[in-house]
């Protein structure tokens, strides 16, 4: 469903709806947001719907379209499209050339694809380095804050997080048994 770099229309539609699942969209605004054809995009919603991976809603005046947060196709689909724009975001190279670290892991809501509007990115970089680095132009990027905690190893880390990491996702290195 989706393509590095040249992405087909319809993963631009999709890209509405992953990034704003809970707001009900409207095909001119959606046209108008990706620069697609009105009738292009009632064709991708047309079949994104088929797939059950939106749904209709009505609006305040026009029926518009929600992403099916209940689907487990729209949450696997949103987890991929999630990581992917981590990678092309340049996030990822950044805290790599930044702060060297041994392991870079991605979890919470975001990794499972659950995240929503308000939800931030939970990111654990395993790194010796406590350098302060800036990352306001990936958030604004990736439109969610980003919630970085580096340490060491994991154990010093409270239980709960510290299982939440070690089911996260390797994005960079790898994870030791500690």
């Amino acid at each position: 469903m989706f393509i590095m770099e040249q992405k087909c229309s319809q993963d631009r539609v999709f890209s509405v709806f992953v990034d704003e699942p809970l707001k009900i969209h409207y095909i001119k605004e959606i046209a108008k947001k990706i620069s697609l054809a009105p009738t292009s995009v009632k064709n991708h919603l047309k079949n994104l719907e088929n797939q059950e991976l939106i749904q209709k809603k009505k609006g305040e005046r026009f029926v518009g379209f929600i992403a099916n947060r209940d689907n487990k196709n729209f949450l696997f689909y949103k987890k991929i499209a999630n990581i992917i724009k981590i990678k092309e975001s340049g996030l990822l190279d950044f805290l790599i050339d930044s702060l060297y670290p041994q392991a870079i892991i991605l979890y919470g809501s975001y990794l499972k694809g659950e995240d929503i509007e308000s939800s931030d990115v939970d990111v654990m970089i395993i790194t010796d380095n406590k350098k302060q680095i800036d990352i306001k132009r990936f958030e604004k990027i990736l439109k969610r804050n980003i919630h970085l905690i580096m340490e060491k190893n994991l154990k010093k880390l409270h239980e709960g997080v510290k299982t939440e990491v070690t089911n996260g996702f390797v994005l960079y290195g790898r994870l030791k048994n500690e």
